[in-house]
């Protein structure tokens, strides 16, 4: 199931850290400081099923974070990652459906922390 030595624990470990690290932390913060995009319910003018702070959401905070990590997971079991990247999808989903992202948003996050996990894959040395 997941790595069985201490190097490639750490491999997967790192790689799962910068990818994220790199696609929340950094290019995510930069776009929404950059580009504030308002919210569904916001520019709308209806009230969200959730409170949320009427904060940008472009790219989705959520997708960025966890694509990267379900990605790495996948890397290390095909079974397990598949069924945490779904998970990831239908809350990505489900985040529309409340109203607090455009499908924008969602895509832009996974597109960007697939990137992100591929980049620091090709990069980290094995």
């Amino acid at each position: 199931l997941l790595a069985r030595t201490f190097r490639e624990r750490f491999y997967y470990a790192t790689l799962a850290f910068l990818s994220t690290a790199l696609s929340f932390g950094v290019i995510a913060s930069l776009v929404r400081f950059l580009a504030s995009v308002p919210r569904p319910f916001a520019a709308l003018g209806e009230p969200a099923l959730i409170a949320h702070p009427d904060l940008g959401g472009m790219p989705s905070g959520h997708m960025s974070f966890f694509i990267p990590l379900g990605l790495t997971l996948y890397a290390l079991d095909r079974r397990t990652g598949g069924w945490f990247l779904g998970l990831v999808l239908l809350m990505g989903f489900m985040r529309i459906v409340i109203g607090v992202h455009w499908v924008s948003d969602i895509v832009a996050g996974i597109l960007l922390g697939a990137a992100s996990f591929f980049a620091v894959k090709r990069l980290l040395p094995r």
